[in-house]
């Protein structure tokens, strides 16, 4: 987290805390590092495919009426589950 706060357009420290985030089951904050990369920088594919990755995990958790939720609705529905101890993800690195 001191990385990106000292170096906030430093793309390589917003992934890893994006890596490290999900990797502790902060699926929602682990998102929004990929997101600021690829808003940064669109083409970086890493971002993408740990983005796609974390967001893979959400959707195996969702109940099946959800279909394509937005990304904040994602990004929420991970911050409740996780609050109640319902959400237990793990990401394959």
């Amino acid at each position: 987290m001191q990385a990106v706060k000292f170096q906030p357009k430093n793309l390589q420290a917003w992934n890893l805390l994006g890596l490290c985030q999900t990797s502790m089951g902060d699926i929602g904050d682990g998102i929004r590092a990929y997101q600021k990369v690829i808003d940064m920088q669109p083409d970086h594919r890493e971002a993408w495919v740990n983005m796609a990755q974390a967001r893979k995990e959400v959707r195996q958790h969702l109940p099946v009426q959800v279909a394509t939720p937005s990304h904040d609705h994602l990004c929420a529905l991970v911050h409740d589950k996780r609050k109640l101890g319902a959400l237990h993800v793990r990401v394959l690195m």
